[in-house]
């Protein structure tokens, strides 16, 4: 709340500061003096919450005057840090730098703004990595809204991430000032990243495999064609291709299942190490994406808490990563890929125990399919208004998609990770592997196209922000029912 209120407000940073020390003095007063006054426990309490709201308030407000908008229009010569991956476009290379110095009148003067920067492709620009220093000159423009059927607006997106302006940098106005050659983890993240997507790039698949595999593997879309990638949209099974808790989760069952022999005090704990270090592993090699960074969290406290014999309760285990989330980047509590991740988990705990309850077959025939079935349903009721609010469309077929895409997805994830080390070892077995591979996710890519070539794949549905509270409301409220006949 503190964040979301924040955004709407300017304030400056020493009354921000002022706020803050006031609510922590207040607080170790409480603290102190409820262990001689009792009735002061409840306004202890009450006063934590407090330090909670302005913490938040405070932390997106420091972020916020730290940056600065560029006037539109205006030609500016400016020095700045590339913060973000360089992505190969067809005619320009796009990328956000951190501008920290103006030039005016031949001197330069401190400028602290975020620009989203696409410079004219050349050698030069085509050299640029994640940490180099450029000097260049562009005019400044605002960020415009791409023409979407739904309420997401990329200009309040790159808004929550204190990006507000635009730049188009020809190459003769572009200099590199200083290469980063400094060891850093991010950077050594998305060299290992790219070796790994050059190493899939190697197995001759068509093109087509070979983004789609990119994609699930590593969170690489940059070369997705429009065809694949409206395929996938409109059967709801973009969430196969974002690299998010379902990669790492299949990650997380793997390991268990390989490791299943490790049994006793020492040999469990080096398997829960084991575990752990192969799920953060895997978010450096995708090169730590915050929807991974959510996940990889949320399986290590799982797995140590497996390893402690604690009864992990996964509400708590939610609240506990997305609180360490916002605390390292605060506004990822308005990113789209947060919302969703985290309301879908929260409908697939509740909603498929709920259904299992209901009805739970003991064959294995039967219970496979329908754990399939009811994990679908139950990701979508509590993300189909926010999908309806943002995208403005509803994949009639989830359902079916689902169905076939997830465990096809779990044996591209599977030969997708034995085909790295294979290609240190043999020749001959990469070649075998890669051939099997390629025939597993031609054979996705070829399901998910014959499902959106069906009548009607997806429907158009446009609702305002508050018809999808309006069905927030009767998802809740019929969650209360529920829960209120099951404590009777």
């Amino acid at each position: 709340l503190g964040i979301v209120t924040s955004v709407h407000f300017s304030v400056s940073n020493p009354i921000l500061l002022a706020l803050f020390a006031g609510f922590c003095l207040l607080q170790f007063l409480m603290f102190v003096l409820q262990k001689r006054y009792f009735f002061l426990q409840t306004t202890s309490g009450i006063f934590l919450y407090g330090l909670s709201y302005v913490s938040g308030f405070c932390i997106v407000g420091f972020q916020q005057n730290s940056v600065s908008s560029m006037t539109s229009g205006v030609r500016y010569h400016v020095l700045g840090v590339v913060n973000q991956e360089p992505q190969v476009r067809e005619k320009t290379i796009k990328t956000i730098i951190s501008v920290y110095q103006i030039n005016e009148r031949e001197s330069w003067i401190p400028f602290r703004s975020n620009v989203l920067v696409y410079i004219a492709k050349d050698s030069v620009s085509k050299s640029l990595s994640k940490g180099d220093v450029i000097e260049a000159k562009g005019y400044a423009n605002s960020i415009v809204d791409l023409n979407t059927n739904g309420r997401f607006s990329y200009k309040n997106y790159m808004a929550r991430k204190l990006v507000f302006s635009s730049m188009y940098i020809p190459s003769y106005w572009l200099k590199i000032a200083e290469r980063d050659n400094g060891f850093s983890i991010a950077k050594t993240a998305l060299k290992v990243r790219n070796y790994v997507d050059s190493l899939y790039k190697r197995c001759c698949f068509m093109p087509q495999e070979q983004t789609v595999l990119s994609a699930l593997m590593l969170g690489v879309r940059t070369d997705m064609s429009p065809e694949i990638l409206h395929a996938y949209m409109s059967t709801g099974a973009m969430h196969i291709l974002a690299v998010s808790g379902l990669h790492v989760g299949i990650l997380y069952l793997v390991l268990g299942w390989c490791l299943f022999f490790m049994r006793g005090r020492i040999l469990s704990f080096l398997k829960t190490l084991i575990i752990v270090v192969c799920i953060w592993f895997y978010a450096f090699m995708t090169g730590f994406s915050p929807s991974i960074e959510r996940a990889a969290i949320m399986f290590s406290i799982l797995a140590i808490a497996r390893q402690f014999s604690m009864t992990a309760n996964i509400y708590n285990t939610l609240a506990a990563t997305a609180f360490i989330s916002l605390i390292i980047n605060p506004m990822d509590v308005f990113d789209v890929g947060f919302q969703l991740s985290y309301l879908a988990i929260i409908g697939i705990v509740y909603f498929s125990d709920l259904c299992n309850r209901w009805w739970n077959p003991q064959m294995l025939l039967l219970s496979k399919p329908w754990q399939m079935l009811t994990v679908s349903i139950s990701a979508q009721i509590l993300t189909m208004p926010l999908t309806m609010y943002y995208f403005g469309q509803i994949p009639i077929y989830f359902l079916l998609t689902n169905i076939i895409a997830i465990p096809v997805s779990f044996f591209v994830m599977i030969l997708g990770i034995i085909i790295i080390p294979v290609a240190f070892v043999s020749s001959k077995l990469f070649g075998f592997a890669a051939f099997l591979l390629g025939k597993v996710v031609w054979f996705q890519n070829f399901s998910i196209k014959w499902i959106s070539q069906l009548p009607h794949s997806s429907v158009m549905v446009n609702i305002n922000f508050f018809a999808m509270l309006v069905l927030y409301s009767i998802v809740i409220s019929a969650f209360v029912l529920i829960e209120k006949r099951r404590y009777q």
